[in-house]
Parts: structure tokens; sequence; C-alpha cells
């Protein structure tokens, strides 16, 4: 079993995130990533995965999460239906990061 075995996809309107999924996402960038450069591809992410219970996603973190997630995008070849990665002033919003995961 991997990392991302462990990614939530099926979470409702009536359901929250927390620290554990910034971290559980980060740390499936991560494995993506690897993978991705054991395939030949030059892809380096480094997003946090030390996230605890007091720590807030500034929106200079949240970039920096989201931009490590557009590195992997650009070495895929996407479904038309894969969603874009979040953006704007609050990407972490209730759904958003549901949308992380299915990318």
């Amino acid at each position: 079993m991997s990392i991302i075995d462990t990614l939530i996809t099926n979470r409702t309107r009536g359901d929250y995130y927390n620290i554990t999924d910034l971290n559980r996402v980060g740390q499936a960038m991560r494995y993506v990533a690897a993978r991705l450069r054991a395939c030949g591809f030059d892809v380096v992410v480094t997003p946090r995965t030390d996230w605890v219970w007091t720590d807030r996603a500034t929106p200079a973190a949240a970039k920096r999460y989201l931009n490590n997630l557009r590195l992997i995008r650009k070495a895929l070849v996407l479904f038309a239906s894969t969603p874009n990665v979040p953006s704007g002033k609050r990407p972490f919003t209730l759904m958003r990061p549901m949308t992380l995961r299915k990318f």
C-alpha cells in the first residue's frame, strides 16, 4: 500500500478537511514526483508535510503548495475531466482539498 491509497476523494459538503489532509497530500506529491523521476521525468517538489494543528495556511504557503502540484501536473498527460489546480485568495476552501486529491 502506498500513500496514494490513503487519499480521501469522496468527501461531501458536510465534511471538513484538516491539517492531516495537507500533510497526506504533500506526502502523495512527493511520492508521485519520485515515481516520475524514476521514469525519467525532471520533477522536483518540496511540499510541506509537517503541518501541525496550530499552523495556518497563509497565502504564501498555499501558493507554494499549489505550485508543487502544478509541477507534477505539467509532467503528466491529463484527461479532459481532470480539474484545474485551485487558485484565488482562498484555495483551501471546503471542496478544494477534494479537487487536489482528484487531480
